[in-house]
């Protein structure tokens, strides 16, 4: 299951899991700042706090607020969910970071292309050092570093049409407890490594009522509902707290009778009344046969709806799914292994039938993917300049499925 927090968000929602991992200069000060993101024309705020090598990131995605801290002496990010008390744990150099986050973006182009250096520019009133990086002509990236904080204050990725700029920066000390996981958080597995566990209640769902979408249901505690699966559908589940104190409800994909997803990750708290979460599954038949909603403690009012997905198609080694896609726009891919072996894929993109360079997309290494047991899955996700992606199968079998949400 996909939900809104994951390593796209948490794929493709989140664009910069692992943000600042790129800046290797020394931190000469230390300070919290406004990050606004400019993503397909709108605005998005978070705070942003610097202390030395580590960085933390707070932000707000569907209601939900969502922590970011980066270690660079460790080279490990921790991604906090403070309403749940969960977090995950990766390296900041993991693909995924690299592919959806623009300042390790640059750190990679500057490597690989030709970096000029434009002169100085003064921006949020910092005087600024300004870098390009171009390929054949072609601008890429431009980053402007603050000559006194050592530290990018803005970015703009010329082919993503995305930016960000750093505002009202105030120096000062910033604590440590600041970039330290609070007690009592709960580690979360990564996808594909996830050991699932059969809650004791899963013996209730057989008998539980079935309803189909679109519905409105109020539901109290060990209340249980179950909502069919079905191929080319997403099931968007979105509870809201009805009471006064904490209510806690699960989303849990099922499959002949038995959870596919860790029941402990895809249960959800909401601490005050009105607090709302929305969920969004992209099962298919092969991976679930139902979504199970039950409410743990407290009164949700649940909201499920069904919506079209975009077609997918089953690939075999040696072939290869073209799609047209909206250039700018962000792409995001799904990949499962249809087979009880290895299976992996590459990921490339054209614009008006050239293959665009490894200077612009990342290295092959970053767009191989493989997975590595039966009824595994990998979502990712881009934004390029590209008029059309292709995903070639170079070994086993996928269902693949792109859209451009």
């Amino acid at each position: 299951m996909y939900k809104k927090v994951s390593l796209a968000l948490l794929t493709g929602s989140f664009v910069a899991l692992t943000l600042f991992a790129c800046c290797a200069q020394a931190r000469e000060k230390e300070f919290t700042a406004d990050m606004v993101e400019y993503i397909s024309g709108k605005a998005k705020m978070s705070k942003i706090y610097v202390k030395g090598e580590k960085y933390r990131l707070e932000q707000e995605e569907d209601g939900l607020q969502i922590i970011v801290i980066v270690d660079q002496d460790t080279g490990v990010t921790r991604i906090l969910l403070p309403e749940e008390k969960k977090y995950i744990e990766m390296e900041s150099k993991d693909p995924q970071s690299l592919m959806n986050d623009p300042f390790q973006s640059f750190k990679f182009l500057s490597t690989r292309a030709e970096k000029k250096y434009l002169g100085r520019e003064k921006v949020s009133d910092y005087d600024c050092d300004k870098y390009v990086i171009t390929d054949q002509g072609q601008d890429l990236m431009t980053q402007w570093i603050s000559q006194s904080l050592k530290f990018p204050i803005k970015i703009v990725n010329h082919t993503t049409k995305m930016s960000m700029e750093l505002r009202n920066i105030q120096e000062g000390l910033v604590e440590d407890a600041l970039f330290q996981i609070p007690a009592g958080y709960q580690k979360m597995g990564m996808p594909g490594k996830i050991q699932v566990s059969v809650p004791t209640w899963a013996k209730e769902v057989p008998s539980s009522p079935l309803m189909n979408p679109p519905f409105q249901n109020s539901m109290s505690a060990q209340d249980i509902i179950r909502v069919s699966v079905e191929a080319g559908k997403e099931i968007e589940v979105e509870g809201k707290n009805d009471i006064d104190g904490p209510s806690v409800f699960t989303v849990l994909p099922f499959l002949n009778g038995k959870p596919t997803e860790d029941p402990s990750e895809c249960t959800y708290k909401l601490l005050k009344k009105g607090k709302s979460r929305k969920v969004t599954c992209k099962e298919i038949t092969r991976e679930a046969d139902e979504i199970v909603i039950r409410v743990k403690e407290g009164k949700v009012m649940v909201e499920v709806k069904q919506i079209e997905l975009a077609a997918g198609e089953a690939v075999s080694a040696g072939g290869e799914l073209r799609v047209s896609v909206e250039a700018g726009r962000y792409i995001e891919v799904r990949m499962e292994n249809l087979i009880s072996g290895e299976s992996v894929c590459t990921v490339t993109f054209f614009q008006e039938g050239k293959e665009l360079s490894e200077k612009v997309i990342g290295p092959v290494g970053f767009r191989t993917f493989a997975l590595t047991s039966e009824k595994m899955r990998q979502q990712r996700t881009w934004s390029t300049e590209a008029d059309e992606i292709v995903i070639r199968v170079e070994k086993g079998q996928m269902f693949i499925r792109v859209e451009q949400p």
